[in-house]
């Protein structure tokens, strides 16, 4: 790693980084390499605490020991780039928000993807903040593991879609400096579809034109839905000591429903029983030496 990182104000700045990264990668056992990678992030915040930054990366060619399922197979992806950036704007001030995007690509590959936060904050008082943040993903044509042939020595592959969404909410509200009420939700869904067009893993990681056809019984699409929501009450009676009331509940949601679309499968999920927990948990902090002087009493 190698960084220039300037401290002090100067022109518009407030401080600034650049960072210049470099990792190489290999398996402990075999012994190889997995793949290397540079990263070049540049990062800016102004007088005013107004921050952004971007990011460069670029992959080399990589082996994957995971992806086939299969011991000492190896899945190979081509090289690719990574470009992104953000911006963070003053959390002094009562709505602050936070925005990143970015892209990557494989050079000589279909494989594509990209990915979108925004954060909005907004500050009620000194005791209320509540925060929201959407994720969006989406990753077309990756070469992806679907299955292992009947005998389990030839691994089935074929371009995978993903897309993600993920919705989050937190707050807390601090009633003084030892009582505090906090909510987090969070909604997590995405969704994988499959193409038809198999292709059978050599013993070398390059592919080959399979004949593979899908059991009736088998769909490799995927659909994945979650919901959580937990409300929480803090109390700190004793230094080092707290006890803790929390209520979640929680649905879930699993199907082979590749190709179907956020709405539907939230409406699918609520249609799937809700799971509700309720626990106390009670911490106290002994202070040995006290305790000595209890049982000599």
């Amino acid at each position: 790693d190698l960084d220039y990182v300037q401290l002090t104000q100067k022109g518009i700045f407030n401080r600034y980084e650049i960072s210049l990264r470099t990792r190489h990668r290999r398996a402990a056992s075999p012994g190889f390499h997995t793949g290397s990678e540079i990263n070049l992030n540049p990062f800016f915040i102004t007088k005013e605490r107004f921050a952004f930054g971007a990011d460069f990366n670029y992959y080399t060619d990589r082996k994957d020991q995971f992806e086939s399922r299969i011991e000492d197979l190896v899945v190979k992806y081509g090289q690719g780039i990574f470009t992104g950036g953000f911006i963070s704007s003053d959390y002094r001030k009562k709505f602050a928000i936070d925005i990143r995007a970015g892209r990557f690509k494989r050079l000589n590959e279909k494989e594509h993807n990209y990915d979108f936060r925004i954060a909005p904050r907004y500050r009620f008082s000194d005791q209320f903040l509540l925060i929201y943040s959407l994720n969006w993903d989406k990753n077309n044509d990756r070469m992806s593991y679907v299955t292992l042939t009947d005998d389990d020595t030839t691994s089935i592959l074929s371009e995978r879609d993903t897309h993600s969404v993920e919705n989050r909410l937190t707050g807390t509200y601090n009633f003084n400096n030892r009582q505090a009420l906090s909510i987090s939700f969070r909604n997590f869904w995405s969704r994988a579809t499959f193409s038809r067009d198999f292709k059978e893993l050599q013993s070398d990681g390059s592919l080959e034109h399979s004949d593979y056809v899908l059991e009736e019984d088998f769909n490799p699409d995927a659909n994945f839905n979650v919901w959580n929501l937990d409300l929480s009450y803090r109390w700190r009676f004793a230094p080092g000591s707290e006890a803790s009331l929390l209520y979640r509940n929680s649905i879930s949601n699993f199907d082979n429903q590749g190709a179907i679309q956020f709405e539907e499968s939230l409406d699918n999920l609520f249609m799937e029983p809700v799971r509700h927990n309720l626990s106390l948990r009670i911490t106290y902090f002994l202070d040995v030496n006290a305790a000595r002087k209890w049982f000599k009493a």
